[in-house]
């Protein structure tokens, strides 16, 4: 799993949505979670890896969601060196909807913290995908528009 971070242009992921195992169903059938200390325990394992690999540069973890409950204890997360975390909004739907839901994750006092992400898709975000002004909160969604700018933006 983590073998792969020693090349410079592999990083890690983790999506909660499909982990269901305390949830006794199939992955797929209801949205999972993860917990904080356990996003801290994959950090630490990325960290052992670098430390034990010589690796030098920033790594980045990132966390897929699209919901508050899919990360429970989020205040229990750590910063770890030489770990970049990013928190990732996910989700597909209508822009207003993506821009409530990150507005609720991604407050001033959590972006300090945790950088923000935002994922566009190019083919389920309806009625159409948001602009890159409208990501970075520069333009409006409609009556409203991203307050904490994310620092990773990326599209399927």
């Amino acid at each position: 799993m983590i073998i792969g971070v020693k090349y410079d242009n592999v990083h890690l992921a983790i999506d909660p949505e499909f982990e269901v195992n305390s949830l006794d169903v199939r992955p797929g059938k209801v949205i999972g979670h993860i917990s904080g200390e356990q996003i801290n325990e994959v950090q630490s394992a990325m960290t052992d890896y670098l430390n034990k690999n010589g690796i030098s540069e920033n790594k980045i973890l990132i966390v897929h969601m699209f919901r508050e409950s899919m990360v429970k204890n989020k205040e229990m997360v750590k910063k770890y060196d030489k770990i970049d975390l990013i928190m990732n909004l996910d989700g597909h739907g209508s822009p207003k909807l993506k821009v409530d839901i990150y507005n609720n994750l991604y407050t001033a006092d959590i972006s300090a913290k945790i950088a923000g992400g935002f994922k566009l898709f190019f083919r389920e975000d309806k009625p159409s995908m948001m602009t890159p002004k409208q990501v970075l909160g520069m333009e409006s969604v409609g009556d409203t528009r991203i307050k904490e700018p994310p620092k990773y933006i990326n599209y399927e």
